[in-house]
């Protein structure tokens, strides 16, 4: 897989845009960041585990990448993790259970309101497996 993706970023509080490539070479998933003047090149044994690997290099320098990936409210499952490319993840509500229909593609947009650290959003994603599901 070769894919594209456009997303915005924000730098210092400024809101930029970048472009995200995809590529998999004999089961590492690698992931190019570009924008303007600034080039990372990242890889995993999935995509979530190499946009983790681009958050920590990007967030040292305050870029924040604005796609679903990074939201507080979306993680995948072990499973997704451990079968495939991992570029779903599924969208999480406290209290319920998370069904096909949750799934999005972790380089979809997201708003500045849904943005977390990779902390955040490991801390959200514990909490919601310790909430009662409906």
């Amino acid at each position: 897989m070769d894919d594209k993706y456009e997303i915005f970023c924000l730098v210092n509080d400024k809101r930029n845009k970048a472009r995200i490539l995809l590529n998999e070479e004999q089961e590492r998933y690698k992931i190019k960041f570009e924008m303007e003047t600034c080039s990372v090149l990242v890889e995993a044994e999935n995509y979530f585990y190499a946009l983790i690997e681009l958050r920590k290099r990007l967030e040292t320098e305050k870029i924040k990448l604005l796609c679903k990936g990074c939201s507080r409210y979306v993680y995948p499952s072990p499973m997704i993790l451990g079968m495939g490319d991992a570029i779903e993840a599924y969208e999480l509500t406290l209290g319920k259970h998370a069904t096909v229909k949750n799934l999005v593609n972790i380089f979809s947009s997201c708003e500045l309101d849904e943005y977390a650290t990779i902390e955040e959003q490991l801390a959200y994603y514990e909490e919601w497996l310790k909430s009662k599901k409906e």
